[in-house]
């Protein structure tokens, strides 16, 4: 969890499976808060819907996920390494 606060506005910047999400951290109404309590909450929030969208979207449509992307991370497959013989 990342927020600053920036010329009386506060700001939340984190990553969810490897992509950055930045952005104002906004209370129900859409206004900005006010207070870092009100950030981190904020904050915490958009991570939860974003997380929540992304599952959503890897359980619809057949389950498929875009190729080479791992269902549960979110990353790339480790590629298992052949020791020698």
């Amino acid at each position: 969890m990342s927020i600053r606060n920036k010329n009386g506005i506060w700001y939340y910047e984190f990553m969810v499976a490897g992509k950055r999400y930045c952005g104002t951290c906004l209370d129900e109404s859409g206004q900005p808060v006010k207070t870092e309590r009100a950030a981190v909450a904020s904050e915490k929030a958009k991570r939860a819907e974003l997380v929540n969208v992304r599952a959503n979207k890897s359980e619809g449509a057949g389950g498929k996920l875009p190729r080479g992307v791992d269902r549960l991370q979110g990353n790339p497959p480790s590629r298992s390494i052949r020791a020698f013989p």
